[in-house]
């Protein structure tokens, strides 16, 4: 009797990890989206949405873009950490561990909207020089006609990404 609890115990075990949640995988070639939300992976309804947790984000955007950066504090916003990809000139924000925002400025590689928009592409029609919103992202445009930031959800500007 002593053998059969420890081996039922085990298979209950293992059918229970059988059960277990697991994140879906982005496609081989997957692209992404800046959103209102967090970022889309295009084509596939596949989201990294606010509130997902550091390592989540983290471990899918590496997925798709490669290794980021080391994880940084964050200067403008107190309790937050950025992980950055220089080459897309992407920055996510983290505090207490749940992705709460990103920003996207000129790099050889931008991320575009859904929408086509993109940091270091033309500004929306009718945006002057200074801030701007389109489909619930933010901007700034330069007196070049270029947009020279995009960001959502919490604003912690970096200076750049690098």
């Amino acid at each position: 009797m002593s053998v059969v609890r420890p081996a039922v115990a085990l298979l209950l075990a293992g059918a229970l990890a059988a059960c277990a949640p697991v994140a879906p995988q982005p496609p081989a070639g997957a692209q992404l989206r800046l959103s209102s939300s967090g970022l889309d992976v295009a084509g596939t309804g596949l989201e990294v949405g606010f509130g997902r947790t550091q390592e989540s984000a983290t471990d899918t955007l590496r997925d798709i873009l490669g290794s980021p950066a080391p994880p940084q504090r964050s200067v403008a916003c107190a309790g937050v950490q950025t992980v950055r990809w220089a080459e897309e000139g992407l920055a996510l924000h983290f505090a207490r561990d749940a992705f709460v925002g990103w920003e996207a400025v000129p790099a050889p590689r931008p991320i575009p909207t859904a929408s086509g928009l993109r940091a270091g592409g033309p500004a929306p029609g009718g945006a002057g020089l200074g801030p701007f919103e389109r489909d619930g992202i933010r901007g700034l445009s330069g007196p070049d006609g270029e947009i020279s930031r995009l960001w959502a959800g919490r604003d912690c500007p970096t200076g750049g990404v690098g």
